[in-house]
This record gives C-alpha cells, structure tokens and sequence, in this order.
C-alpha cells in the first residue's frame, strides 16, 4: 500500500504530509470502536514513523539545495582576478568596515555601448547589492579640469547625469533603487599625479557603505 501512495507523491515534503494525514484518517475512522484502539494505534504510529522519515529527506534535499547555491557563488566569485572591482568589493561586504570607493572600470564614461565585460560587472554589482540589501551606494561621476566656474557647472552636470545612468542600469537588473543615491563630482577629486585634462580623470566610481 505504502508504494502505492508513493507513486501519487513527487517530493519527501509531499509524502511527510500524506503520512500524517493518513494517521489522524484513521485514527478518527476508528471512532469510538474500542475493539480497534490497539490497531489503530499501530497504524498512526507506523504513519507517524513515515512521516519523520519522510520530514528528514525533504530537511536533506533542502539542505543539498543550499550547498549548491553557495557552491555556484563561490564558483563565480573564484572567477574573479585578483585586484579585480568585483574581487575588491566582495571582500569588503565580507570582511570590511565604514566606506569605501571602487572604480567602476569596465563602465564607460561617455556613450550608450557597454562592453560584454561591462555588462558582466553590472550584472556582479548588482547582484551583490541584491544579496545585501542593507548596504547603501554612491554612484559618483569625475571629470577631467574645468576651465572656469561656468565648465565647472557644466562639468557637474554631465558627470551626475552619467551617475544616474549607471544607477538606472542597476536598477534595470533588479537593484532597490533606495540603496542607490548619485553624484556629480566633476573635477572636485582629481587624480593627483597626471595631467588634470588627461582623459583617465573620466571616470565612474561606486563607494559602498556597511
């Protein structure tokens, strides 16, 4: 009878449950019939039995399921260079503290065409942030120097605007947008030991807060 019932079930969750109904079926199908207390007592007993053995496996394929997540993370994380953002930032939600600021440097700073490997590094921040909803970001676009406080204005501009856009790409693949804030910095940080008009000061940061 056992592997009749099996055959109508898919999961040890499912068979747990059918385990125990069929126990309390039949101890209410005995009613007041003295005659059957002791049957009817064995049979919940052997259901009940089933049942945990059956509660036990569905505990292990949920636990298996698990493991292979967190194996296919790490699988993934492993990928990741040394000295790499997506290496650096993992790290830091690891084992890090307080703020701190990472180039977003496979993230181009002008135009609409993003790389296969920029793609892949949104794709990583974004669901890094998914999986650690408390963290906040700062998306914060530099400049190259402006010539006066009129470029300055508008290097501000240009650069916040670029801020929005990334922001809005991760927001795209899932990210809470409240984690999320921007900022246009324009040639307020500049990378100290090259040229200030040199076209590396282009560039898109993230700084990331525990």
């Amino acid at each position: 009878m056992l592997n009749e019932m099996k055959k109508f079930t898919k999961t040890p969750l499912q068979l747990a449950t059918l385990f125990l109904a069929l126990g309390a079926w039949t101890l209410s199908s005995c009613g007041g019939d003295h005659g059957h207390d002791h049957e009817a007592g064995h049979h919940v007993e052997e259901g009940m039995d089933h049942a945990e053995e059956a509660m036990e496996d569905a505990s292990d394929v949920v636990e298996e399921a698990g493991d292979a997540a967190m194996e296919g993370i790490d699988k993934i994380e492993a990928t990741w260079a040394d000295g790499s953002m997506e290496k650096d930032l993992s790290e830091f939600i690891s084992t890090g503290s307080g703020t701190q600021t990472f180039a977003l440097d496979k993230i181009p700073f002008e135009g609409e065409e993003i790389s296969t490997e920029g793609k892949e590094q949104l794709d990583n921040i974004a669901q890094m942030l998914k999986d650690h909803p408390e963290l906040k970001a700062e998306i914060q676009g530099h400049t190259t120097a402006a010539d006066n406080a009129i470029g300055r204005t508008g290097k501000k501009t240009a650069s916040g605007t670029r801020a929005i856009w990334v922001k809005t790409k991760l927001v795209f693949r899932g990210v809470d947008g409240k984690q999320l804030s921007t900022k246009g910095c324009a040639d307020e940080q500049l990378i100290e030991g090259i040229d200030p008009k040199d076209e590396a000061q282009k560039r898109l940061l993230i700084s990331l807060t525990k």
